[in-house]
């Protein structure tokens, strides 16, 4: 028997709560499993699915596209195989490795996470919901996808592809990211994975159906196991949800930057360990306000770093780049140094510096640095406009 859903006022959208007395839980879950079989992709962290393999992968795929992640996962496990290995590294390494991959934190908290695991759970790494929140970094949707496919537990795994295919199954007219709205979804979640014959299967075809079938635009509903049971579809909403609060605005950030070189080596400073690009390595950088002339600023950072200015510097090298809300502007000079700048005596927590140093071309494949100010050194030492 497969579910049908009634038809629908597409003006009047089903109620999440009481759409489930016109479907039934356990012939959806049985039709997703059969469709992913046979859908299911061929993924790294697929390969072997133990907690620390499962979580270093989640870690990775958040606000991040698969295709992306796949060499920084074999990477990671290339240098890192197990969790203790991770523990023992210097973070700049860890950091390193992360280069390019955005949202830094989460690597300096996979590390510290790791240390966790070491020294709270003796290098086992945890597989219940409960003792992985604990872990820095770690919150509801990891701890959840964690013990599901490395502890077998029944727990429902909420990813944004999740709450997008529910959100189109049931035809949710709310807003996804209110609070209501997440908990009603969690609980059809919820109602699913315990009307599943294998939870963590379920929960993996539920991510895959988000990932290559119910995705943000191009909805593939002929291809869709749920496609006679989806309440968007039969009201003819499915390009309407989810429905999402209006995304704020990018703020713009405009920076000074001076590269220093230093007979033949890089100097760079490391930021503080919050905000932008916290605990990463950077050329002498300084935000700006829209009306500041940037040769001032760049005389400014010049005198505090005892390095004596060039009677007149070059002309501005600009290095745009976007983040999820922020738009970059960096405009960099390359600057002669006979001597090591000395770092500021009293750094800020975010702008400041924590140590500094001279760097040679390979010393700066091993440290952390962050995907924009690489396209900064880039553009400084073989200067053009980007």
């Amino acid at each position: 028997m497969v579910p049908t859903a009634k038809p629908a006022d597409p003006k009047t959208p089903v109620d999440a709560a009481s759409a489930w007395d016109d479907l039934d839980p356990g012939l959806l879950s049985n039709q997703l499993v059969a469709w992913f079989q046979g859908a299911r992709r061929d993924l790294p962290w697929r390969h072997e699915l133990s907690a620390y393999r499962v979580w270093l992968s989640e870690v990775m795929l958040q606000q991040t596209q698969v295709s992306r992640v796949v060499g920084y996962f074999e990477r990671f496990v290339a240098r890192f195989p197990t969790v203790q290995d991770l523990a023992a590294a210097d973070e700049d390494e860890v950091l390193s490795l992360w280069s390019g991959l955005g949202y830094y934190s989460r690597g300096r908290n996979l590390h510290k996470a790791a240390k966790a695991v070491v020294a709270n759970h003796g290098g086992v790494f945890p597989t219940t919901a409960e003792a992985l929140r604990t872990l820095p970094g770690v919150g509801e949707y990891t701890a959840a996808a964690v013990a599901s496919f490395a502890g077998q537990q029944r727990v429902a795994v909420v990813d944004g592809n999740v709450v997008r295919v529910l959100s189109r199954l049931l035809n949710e007219d709310r807003a996804v990211q209110l609070p209501e709205t997440k908990a009603s979804l969690a609980r059809s979640a919820t109602i699913l994975v315990d009307a599943a014959a294998d939870a963590a299967l379920h929960n993996e075809a539920m991510m895959e159906l988000g990932a290559l079938v119910c995705t943000p635009r191009r909805v593939d509903c002929a291809g869709c196991p749920w496609r006679t049971a989806c309440l968007a579809r039969s009201a003819g909403t499915v390009s309407a949800r989810p429905v999402k609060l209006k995304a704020r605005a990018r703020t713009h950030l405009r920076l000074a930057c001076i590269v220093v070189d230093v007979g033949g080596l890089v100097y760079l400073e490391r930021r503080g360990s919050t905000g932008l690009f916290g605990g990463l390595g950077e050329p002498i950088t300084a935000a700006m306000g829209d009306g500041d002339d940037v040769e001032a600023v760049w005389h400014t950072l010049c005198v505090e770093r005892g390095i004596s200015p060039p009677l007149r510097f070059t002309s501005p090298i600009v290095v745009e780049r976007t983040l999820t809300h922020r738009e970059l502007r960096f405009e960099v000079t390359m600057v002669q140094s006979s001597s090591a700048p000395s770092p500021p005596s009293a750094p800020s927590p975010q702008i400041g510096v924590a140590d500094a140093g001279v760097f040679d071309d390979d010393a700066l494949l091993t440290i952390g640095l962050s995907s924009a100010v690489r396209a900064v050194l880039a553009a400084a030492r073989s200067p053009r406009l980007l």
